[in-house]
Protein backbone atom coordinates (compact mmCIF):
# COMPACT_ATOMS: atom_id res chain seq x y z
CA UNK A 1 0.00 0.00 0.00
CA UNK A 2 1.56 3.35 -0.85
CA UNK A 3 0.74 6.86 -0.34
CA UNK A 4 -0.93 6.49 3.12
CA UNK A 5 -2.30 9.30 5.40
CA UNK A 6 -2.36 9.12 8.60
CA UNK A 7 -2.08 10.59 12.28
CA UNK A 8 0.24 9.37 15.62
CA UNK A 9 -0.63 11.24 18.56
CA UNK A 10 0.75 10.52 22.27
CA UNK A 11 0.18 12.26 25.63
CA UNK A 12 3.11 11.07 27.34
CA UNK A 13 5.61 12.84 25.07
CA UNK A 14 9.20 13.24 27.46
CA UNK A 15 12.63 14.23 25.79
CA UNK A 16 15.89 15.05 27.15
CA UNK A 17 18.73 16.43 26.08
CA UNK A 18 21.51 16.83 28.30
CA UNK A 19 20.03 18.82 31.54
CA UNK A 20 17.16 19.86 29.48
CA UNK A 21 13.84 17.77 29.69
CA UNK A 22 10.94 18.90 27.49
CA UNK A 23 7.73 16.93 28.52
CA UNK A 24 3.97 16.67 27.35
CA UNK A 25 2.12 15.76 24.20
CA UNK A 26 3.24 14.87 20.40
CA UNK A 27 1.03 14.65 16.97
CA UNK A 28 2.54 13.87 14.29
CA UNK A 29 0.78 14.32 10.64
CA UNK A 30 2.04 11.67 8.20
CA UNK A 31 1.64 11.52 4.17
CA UNK A 32 2.95 9.23 1.58
CA UNK A 33 3.35 6.32 4.09
CA UNK A 34 4.48 2.81 2.53
CA UNK A 35 3.49 -0.11 4.04
CA UNK A 36 3.97 -3.70 1.91
CA UNK A 37 2.70 -6.83 4.20
CA UNK A 38 3.44 -10.38 3.71
CA UNK A 39 0.13 -12.78 4.95
CA UNK A 40 1.00 -16.27 5.46
CA UNK A 41 -1.35 -19.03 6.86
CA UNK A 42 -1.35 -21.31 9.01
CA UNK A 43 -3.37 -23.27 11.31
CA UNK A 44 -4.64 -22.90 14.66
CA UNK A 45 -5.93 -25.88 17.05
CA UNK A 46 -9.46 -26.18 18.92
CA UNK A 47 -9.97 -27.78 22.08
CA UNK A 48 -11.95 -30.37 20.36
CA UNK A 49 -8.92 -31.46 18.23
CA UNK A 50 -10.53 -29.51 14.92
CA UNK A 51 -7.86 -27.25 12.97
CA UNK A 52 -9.08 -23.58 11.78
CA UNK A 53 -7.32 -21.19 9.70
CA UNK A 54 -4.44 -18.49 11.59
CA UNK A 55 -2.98 -15.49 10.12
CA UNK A 56 0.92 -14.45 10.56
CA UNK A 57 1.81 -11.10 9.35
CA UNK A 58 5.91 -9.90 8.18
CA UNK A 59 6.53 -6.51 7.86
CA UNK A 60 8.40 -6.15 4.21
CA UNK A 61 8.73 -2.49 3.86
CA UNK A 62 7.52 0.38 6.02
CA UNK A 63 9.06 3.99 5.32
CA UNK A 64 7.45 7.10 5.75
CA UNK A 65 9.35 9.80 3.91
CA UNK A 66 11.09 12.53 6.19
CA UNK A 67 9.66 15.15 4.14
CA UNK A 68 6.29 14.32 4.70
CA UNK A 69 5.94 13.93 8.60
CA UNK A 70 4.87 17.16 10.56
CA UNK A 71 5.66 17.27 14.33
CA UNK A 72 3.74 19.21 16.70
CA UNK A 73 4.98 19.48 20.54
CA UNK A 74 2.75 20.66 23.34
CA UNK A 75 3.20 20.60 26.89
CA UNK A 76 5.71 22.43 29.41
CA UNK A 77 7.44 25.97 28.70
CA UNK A 78 10.85 23.80 27.38
CA UNK A 79 8.28 21.65 24.65
CA UNK A 80 6.89 24.72 23.33
CA UNK A 81 10.26 25.90 22.78
CA UNK A 82 11.14 22.31 21.39
CA UNK A 83 7.98 22.81 18.93
CA UNK A 84 9.58 25.88 17.31
CA UNK A 85 12.56 23.44 16.53
CA UNK A 86 10.62 20.30 15.69
CA UNK A 87 12.56 19.55 12.80
CA UNK A 88 15.40 18.34 15.56
CA UNK A 89 12.62 15.45 16.69
CA UNK A 90 11.35 14.24 13.90
CA UNK A 91 13.81 11.64 13.18
CA UNK A 92 13.83 10.28 16.90
CA UNK A 93 9.65 10.54 17.03
CA UNK A 94 9.85 9.18 12.84
CA UNK A 95 11.49 6.29 14.15
CA UNK A 96 9.31 5.29 17.09
CA UNK A 97 6.28 5.61 15.00
CA UNK A 98 8.06 3.03 12.37
CA UNK A 99 8.89 0.95 15.37
CA UNK A 100 5.62 1.23 16.75
CA UNK A 101 3.40 0.17 14.00
CA UNK A 102 5.77 -2.56 13.13
CA UNK A 103 5.24 -4.14 16.41
CA UNK A 104 1.32 -3.28 16.07
CA UNK A 105 1.33 -4.98 12.83
CA UNK A 106 3.27 -8.14 13.41
CA UNK A 107 2.24 -9.00 17.35
CA UNK A 108 -0.94 -7.05 17.75
CA UNK A 109 -2.90 -7.80 14.45
CA UNK A 110 -2.70 -11.73 13.67
CA UNK A 111 -3.58 -12.54 17.49
CA UNK A 112 -6.82 -10.17 17.11
CA UNK A 113 -7.68 -11.96 13.58
CA UNK A 114 -7.19 -15.39 15.29
CA UNK A 115 -9.31 -14.68 18.32
CA UNK A 116 -12.08 -13.50 15.81
CA UNK A 117 -11.96 -16.87 14.01
CA UNK A 118 -11.60 -18.58 16.95
CA UNK A 119 -14.32 -17.13 18.54
CA UNK A 120 -16.49 -18.31 15.35
CA UNK A 121 -15.50 -22.13 16.43
CA UNK A 122 -15.42 -23.05 12.42
CA UNK A 123 -19.34 -22.98 12.26
CA UNK A 124 -21.77 -20.62 10.22
CA UNK A 125 -25.33 -20.80 10.03
CA UNK A 126 -26.02 -20.59 6.35
CA UNK A 127 -29.26 -21.28 5.88
CA UNK A 128 -31.76 -20.85 9.21
CA UNK A 129 -31.76 -23.71 11.48
CA UNK A 130 -28.17 -25.23 9.12
CA UNK A 131 -24.70 -24.99 10.86
CA UNK A 132 -21.85 -25.74 8.32
CA UNK A 133 -18.52 -27.24 10.15
CA UNK A 134 -15.65 -25.24 7.97
CA UNK A 135 -12.59 -26.25 9.70
CA UNK A 136 -9.73 -27.02 8.32
CA UNK A 137 -7.41 -30.32 7.15
CA UNK A 138 -4.73 -28.18 6.75
CA UNK A 139 -3.35 -24.77 6.15
CA UNK A 140 -4.51 -22.85 3.04
CA UNK A 141 -2.14 -22.72 0.22
CA UNK A 142 -1.08 -19.73 -1.37
CA UNK A 143 1.26 -18.96 -4.14
CA UNK A 144 1.54 -16.29 -6.57
CA UNK A 145 -0.27 -18.58 -9.05
CA UNK A 146 -3.06 -20.40 -7.01
CA UNK A 147 -4.97 -20.62 -3.70
CA UNK A 148 -6.50 -23.70 -2.70
CA UNK A 149 -7.73 -24.99 0.60
CA UNK A 150 -10.09 -27.15 1.79
CA UNK A 151 -12.95 -27.09 4.58
CA UNK A 152 -14.72 -29.86 6.34
CA UNK A 153 -18.22 -29.49 4.59
CA UNK A 154 -20.21 -31.01 7.20
CA UNK A 155 -23.87 -29.37 7.77
CA UNK A 156 -25.70 -30.77 10.67
CA UNK A 157 -28.74 -28.47 12.69
CA UNK A 158 -27.54 -25.28 14.31
CA UNK A 159 -27.16 -25.59 17.97
CA UNK A 160 -26.91 -28.88 17.32
CA UNK A 161 -24.41 -32.19 18.23
CA UNK A 162 -22.54 -32.95 14.27
CA UNK A 163 -23.28 -36.23 13.57
CA UNK A 164 -21.00 -37.78 10.60
CA UNK A 165 -23.25 -39.13 7.47
CA UNK A 166 -22.01 -42.69 6.85
CA UNK A 167 -19.87 -41.94 3.89
CA UNK A 168 -16.24 -41.75 5.20
CA UNK A 169 -14.62 -38.08 3.79
CA UNK A 170 -12.79 -38.68 0.55
CA UNK A 171 -9.25 -37.55 -0.44
CA UNK A 172 -10.33 -34.44 -2.75
CA UNK A 173 -8.44 -33.13 -5.50
CA UNK A 174 -7.59 -29.33 -4.99
CA UNK A 175 -6.92 -28.63 -8.98
CA UNK A 176 -7.44 -30.16 -11.93
CA UNK A 177 -4.79 -28.61 -14.76
CA UNK A 178 -7.39 -30.80 -17.71
CA UNK A 179 -9.83 -27.91 -17.12
CA UNK A 180 -9.91 -24.75 -18.23
CA UNK A 181 -11.19 -22.62 -15.59
CA UNK A 182 -9.39 -20.66 -13.18
CA UNK A 183 -11.79 -21.10 -10.08
CA UNK A 184 -12.61 -24.83 -9.55
CA UNK A 185 -14.42 -26.16 -6.38
CA UNK A 186 -15.37 -29.68 -5.65
CA UNK A 187 -17.91 -30.92 -3.53
CA UNK A 188 -18.01 -34.46 -2.18
CA UNK A 189 -20.78 -37.16 -1.45
CA UNK A 190 -19.56 -36.57 2.63
CA UNK A 191 -20.81 -33.11 2.21
CA UNK A 192 -24.19 -33.80 0.38
CA UNK A 193 -25.15 -36.37 2.68
CA UNK A 194 -24.94 -34.58 5.97
CA UNK A 195 -27.07 -31.15 4.21
CA UNK A 196 -29.82 -33.63 2.96
CA UNK A 197 -29.43 -35.37 6.67
CA UNK A 198 -29.20 -31.99 8.50
CA UNK A 199 -32.43 -30.79 6.30
CA UNK A 200 -34.66 -33.69 7.13
CA UNK A 201 -33.56 -33.62 11.08
CA UNK A 202 -34.56 -29.45 10.98
CA UNK A 203 -37.65 -29.53 8.33
CA UNK A 204 -40.52 -31.34 8.14
CA UNK A 205 -41.66 -31.72 4.84
CA UNK A 206 -45.86 -33.11 4.18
Amino acid sequence: MDSLSSSFSSSDFKYKLSIITAKGSVQADMSHMTIKTVLSFTTQAMPDGRLLPAFNVEVEELDIPKDHIKIHIHGNVVAKIADAFSKLFKCPIRKQIIKDLKKILTEQLPPRLNKFIADHDGHTELYPGLDLDWSVPAAPCITDKLMQFAVKGLFFPANGTEVEPPVAPPVMPFYDANEPSKFQSFVSEYLVDSLFDAVLKVYTFQ
